[in-house]
């Protein structure tokens, strides 16, 4: 469950800068040509390799054209995988399962996963995409996975390193990427700068000076752009054009130097927030709600008004992280990954040139230190009196249980407290499908030292239980674990500075002592099986919480709901079915800010077919404030539907698993009066009727393993807001609907609705 705060839901780019270099100017004629290579030539598995240095648009090239609606038509199967510096075969094979499937897991063995993607790749026409390799060896170790079967299949791959296409295999095609011209350049750059607006004329010539000091690499024209985008006045241009010219490097290898210049430029309030990357590992997708509370909690933030009361402030704080994270990829210094179902950011990325940099500012500031393990930094601190002034402790190792060992034989602890405020510890591999392995909660007894530690996220560390040092750690304020059990015998009492605590559990846990009286908390995620042994009856009100993801009793929940009255965002996993015929959640009314609520039932699926068809409890369960609403197993009947499509702000509707039961979905005129996106997951309907103005603001339709689906309603298409229908995994007769919709749409004038298709052995039926 991802936290919730307003500000989460409203970040969004200004343009496309956030997604990457999308404008692919220069590059029309090398798409037209990876796009023939593709979908052409003979029949057996063909190679593609696009060579080229960082920061030439390799993944920004190679994307486009794999989203290109005649590639997306052509296979059966598209996925995608980034390689690492230091790959894994498990982790590639899992990506590709993952991108092409939504399928594999991290409990399956190496040569289960391998066999599972030869299985699902046989007798396909596929494409896979492995970006940026670098070492033959990293397809060496997967070649076995990918059979010819003559159909047209192909794989690109994308390089830095030009004698790599060669030892992958001697008649791969190559596709070097050149530097962009000066015209080419200048057009970038006006266009990241103004869009479709015109450019001022007083900034014309001096705009082409700076474009060409970029020396044709369209990573560095991105991020200058960013730098200009932001004072458009011939003063600050010339400023940044004099800034440039001192750079003493004319080679386009040195782009780095341009990189520099773009951070320096910075405003001091985002340098810390950029510098925070160097601690995520190579191609990490960061959750933007983590940035944004990390950064709160670090102190990043700042407001310069005193007029709000506390609560108010840490609002207002979340509300500025959000806009600094919108700054930055207005910058083109970061790059979103992925969207939210209402059009804000989930995740984003830092291109590896650009986190190049983030580590050497980083070092060169002081400002985060990477230790493999807690060791190797008291050592240093002894060695190193510089080490002792890093506050900021960061690693991206495959954990053991010696990570929190403390130093051996005669070391002599200094006598003063460590200076570290922050210990980060991410994954090495930088997915988040690696297993986990349990630790002995003993062993963080260091953690005792660093007195005044205010954020630890130790999540990708499993440990066997909350350890007790945490007690001592009073000046928390972001606190997150991975834990096998939790059995009680911990107090988080004395945390009074809490304000994020995100738990991961194994297996059955305690609630753990003390965490309801941590009246700072704001968002609470607990994520396994959890159940309350203390009393609940004389809580105190919680007013700051904002989040709350419990999967206890409902009886417990209505407790602590009665005293958490600004709950935001709401997550309950748990038998919702205390009456045979209803659903049944605690009373909702007293939250008069609830925006996000997610109904999770435990019932297995396995025995959903003995369940009689549902109804909500009330018409008015639900509050009028929600805006998202998630439904997992809920098992309604679709008649309920009409009360829900009544409420009057929902702009989110998720459906999972049998969500609503029965194989006619017929929509009631009168509701959905604000719903934007729409989405079913393995839903068993068979028959939807609707019309258009049953939803008069729906901006994106997605179905995802609707297998019992006959259509979608043609008339969805006459839809004036929609923007996009996607598909993955569903009746082929599915697939042919959103064609004809798409053809119908075309025929009226209308080329701006996208349809995107993610098809496996399905497609080829009908194809």
């Amino acid at each position: 469950m991802e936290p919730s705060s307003s500000s989460f839901q409203k970040v969004r780019s200004q343009h496309d800068s956030g997604s990457g270099i999308q404008a692919v100017v220069g590059f029309e004629d090398d798409a037209r040509r990876l796009v023939e290579q593709l979908l052409g030539g003979k029949k057996q598995l063909q190679f593609i390799s696009v060579v080229g240095m960082a920061g030439l648009g390799k993944t920004t090239l190679v994307k486009k054209v794999f989203d290109e609606p005649s590639v997306v038509y052509h296979f059966y199967v598209r996925a995608w995988t980034t390689v690492t510096q230091q790959p894994k075969k498990r982790d590639l094979v899992l990506g590709i399962l993952k991108s092409g499937f939504n399928a594999g897991t991290e409990d399956s063995d190496d040569m289960e996963l391998s066999l599972m993607l030869k299985r699902r790749l046989s007798g396909q026409r596929y494409l896979v995409v492995l970006d940026d390799i670098w070492d033959s060896k990293d397809w060496n170790d997967l070649m076995l996975c990918f059979p010819d079967d003559n159909v047209g299949s192909r794989i690109v791959f994308t390089t830095r390193l030009a004698d790599v296409p060669l030892q992958v295999q001697s008649g791969c095609y190559q596709h070097p990427l050149r530097f962009l011209n000066e015209k080419e350049s200048w057009d970038l750059l006006r266009y990241k700068v103004f869009l479709d607006e015109a450019c001022p004329s007083s900034l014309v010539e001096i705009g082409k000076q700076i474009a060409s000091k970029c020396h044709g690499l369209p990573l560095s024209i991105v991020v200058i752009a960013g730098v200009l985008a932001n004072d458009r006045t011939a003063q600050w241009w010339s400023q940044v054009a004099q800034d440039m010219n001192s750079i003493a490097s004319t080679a386009p290898e040195q782009y780095m130097d341009t990189l520099v210049l773009s951070y320096n430029h910075l405003p001091d309030h985002l340098k810390p927030c950029f510098l925070y990357f160097t601690a995520f590992p190579e191609d990490y997708e960061i959750p933007a709600w983590k940035l944004i509370l990390l950064w709160v909690a670090e102190g990043f933030v700042k407001i310069q008004t005193t007029e709000y009361n506390s609560e108010d402030e840490r609002n207002m704080l979340e509300e500025v992280a959000a806009h600094y994270l919108k700054d930055l990829i207005s910058r083109s210094l970061i790059i979103i990954s992925k969207r939210r179902s209402n059009g804000g950011i989930k995740s984003c990325i830092v291109h590896d040139a650009l986190r190049d940099l983030c580590i050497r500012k980083a070092d060169e500031e002081n400002f985060m230190h990477h230790i493999p393990n807690i060791s190797e930094y008291f050592h240093s601190i002894v060695e190193t009196p510089k080490a002792f002034l890093v506050q900021r402790l960061y690693s991206r190792e495959n954990y053991t249980e010696g990570f929190f060992s403390p130093p051996q034989g005669n070391f002599c602890f200094p006598k003063d407290t460590p200076n570290v405020q922050t210990i980060l510890a991410y994954n090495g591999s930088g997915k988040s499908y690696v297993k986990v392995m349990y630790i002995n909660s003993y062993n963080l007894n260091i953690l005792l030292v660093f007195k005044c530690l205010r954020v630890m996220d130790i999540s990708s560390i499993g440990i066997d239980r909350i350890p007790m040092a945490i007690e001592s750690l009073q000046q928390l304020r972001y606190l997150a674990l991975c834990i096998e059990a939790c059995f009680g015998g911990t107090s988080l009492r004395k945390l009074k500075h809490l304000e994020t605590f995100i738990v991961r559990s194994q297996y059955k846990s305690v609630l753990p002592d003390g965490l309801l009286e941590c009246y700072k908390l704001r968002h609470l995620i607990l994520k396994g099986n959890f159940r309350c042994i203390t009393q609940l009856d004389d809580l105190e009100t919680l007013s700051s919480l904002q989040t709350l993801s419990l999967p206890i009793s409902l009886a417990d929940v209505e407790k602590i709901l009665g005293v958490t009255p600004n709950v935001r965002k709401l997550t309950l996993s748990k038998d919702l079915y205390l009456s045979w015929r209803s659903l049944t959640i605690p009373n909702l009314a007293k939250l008069q800010y609830l925006e996000s609520l997610s109904l999770r039932n435990n019932l297995g699926r396995s025995s959903s077919d003995e369940l009689v068809f549902r109804e909500l409890s009330s018409p008015s369960m639900f509050p009028i404030t929600l805006k998202k609403l998630t439904l997992v197993c809920t098992f309604l009947k679709w008649d309920e539907m009409k009360k829900i499509g009544m409420l009057p702000n929902l702009e989110v509707l998720k459906l999972q698993y049998q969500a609503f039961r029965g194989e006619h979905w017929e929509t009631h005129d009168g509701g959905f009066c604000r719903l934007k996106h729409l989405s079913f997951k393995f839903m068993r309907i068979v028959k939807w009727s609707a019309y258009s103005d049953q939803f008069p603001n729906l901006q994106h339709l997605k179905l995802d393993e609707c297998v019992k689906l006959e259509e979608i309603p043609i008339a969805i298409g006459d839809i004036y807001t929609l923007d996009m229908i996607e598909i993955r995994n569903c009746n082929p007769a599915v697939v042919k609907s959103a064609h004809r919709i798409k053809k119908d749409q075309m025929n009226k004038g209308n080329d701006l609705l996208k349809v995107l298709m993610l098809v496996t052995k399905i497609a080829m039926i009908w194809s």
